[in-house]
């Protein structure tokens, strides 16, 4: 009831070109989660090997998403913890995840290179 029109969006090239809005989504840990946290998408993340475990949890730990097993029961429970409150959760890991992924990287980066190159 909370989603009246639920669209599943499948090998979207880039979440920042998604055709629509979304506020919850599930998915691995990798360079897609990047793209969630910097358009402030919160995330049950569900890991598909060992590595992605280590960093589903370290993410969680970061408060930059929710780390659950890939099982139907245990995901629909973190979706639903997301959307509890009215979805207080899942905004805190949106404001999180924007903090976190802030788009600057590079120019940050940048700036540490030069100055390496200054000393």
């Amino acid at each position: 009831e909370k989603f009246p029109h639920i669209k599943v969006i499948r090998n979207s090239k880039s979440i920042l070109n998604l055709p629509v809005t979304c506020s919850i989504a599930v998915g691995s840990p990798g360079f897609s989660h990047g793209e969630r946290l910097y358009a402030g998408i919160s995330t049950v993340l569900v890991p598909q090997n060992a590595m992605h475990r280590k960093l589903c949890k370290n993410w969680q730990k970061e408060k930059c998403g929710v780390y659950s097993a890939a099982s139907r029961s245990e995901i629909a429970g973190n979706i639903k913890g997301l959307m509890n409150n009215n979805f207080q959760k899942a905004r805190e890991i949106s404001e999180r995840g924007q903090t976190v992924v802030d788009g600057k990287g590079a120019k940050r980066l940048l700036e540490a290179i030069l100055q390496l190159c200054d000393e």
